[in-house]
């Protein structure tokens, strides 16, 4: 009679199991996606970086709404900006702020400022994004005067 029990409990102990797997990604979607945005748009900043760093050449790096795009300015005697790259942001995620401009030079974070050519006053500037499922769920790219940058 327990080896039939034992039989019969499998099904329902896998069932239990999935069931509480299902309930914790359901919880945890908006969270973990969140995240892999963040770490993306922390990688390619550090790509680059890496590029301009080995390449010569400055980058810049503008976040809109619904996509960050990558600028070059090549060393020609007119030099001008353009476009690289356009990164759409994933799973309905968006900055806080949008219109903030990154500068790379050199392998170094040179310049942030606003789109609207608006000074930064502050020594660091904190770049956050969200959900928009989810306002009140956000993680964030802190940039310093120094060069420094690191996702939080």
């Amino acid at each position: 009679m327990g080896s039939s029990l034992a039989k019969k409990a499998w099904p329902a102990g896998l069932l239990l199991l999935a069931a509480l797997i299902a309930l914790a990604y359901g919880l945890r979607k908006d969270t973990y996606l969140l995240n892999k945005n963040v770490r993306l748009v922390f990688l390619r900043i550090v790509k680059y970086k890496e590029y301009s760093l080995h390449r010569g050449l400055t980058y810049r790096l503008r976040f809109n709404r619904d996509d960050y795009r990558v600028t070059v300015r090549e060393p020609r005697p007119n030099p001008s900006w353009r476009v690289v790259a356009v990164h759409p942001y994933e799973d309905s995620v968006e900055p806080e702020t949008p219109g903030l401009i990154l500068t790379i030079h050199g392998g170094k974070l040179v310049s942030y400022q606003f789109e609207d050519k608006s000074k930064i006053l502050r020594s660091s500037v904190m770049l956050y994004f969200h959900s928009r499922d989810k306002p009140s769920l956000r993680r964030g790219i802190m940039f310093s005067e120094s060069g420094e940058w690191r996702a939080l």
